[in-house]
């Protein structure tokens, strides 16, 4: 796990203790098709506040996302990633 995932999971789990975070996310349950086999940190805001904050400090850590939206485009990955969806 990089430096900066992990700052930045401390971070949100201090600063903003009701969003949903799952650290090690399965592209099983998160997209259509299923496939891939790499967990991956995903945030669930609750709102577009949520989203706000979430994304200001993404970009303090300098840790790219990706909306994942309802996941029938994505194909999951075998590559662990360095990205938050």
């Amino acid at each position: 796990m990089s430096e900066s995932r992990d700052a930045l999971i401390r971070t949100l789990s201090a600063e903003m203790p009701h969003l949903k975070l799952v650290r090690d996310a399965g592209w099983k349950e998160y997209s259509t098709a299923g496939t891939g086999t790499a967990p991956f940190l995903l945030a669930e805001p609750s709102d577009s506040a949520e989203l706000k904050q979430l994304l200001r400090y993404s970009a303090q850590f300098r840790f790219p996302v990706k909306i994942l939206g309802a996941g029938t485009n994505m194909v999951g990955s075998d590559r662990v990633l360095d990205l938050l969806f």
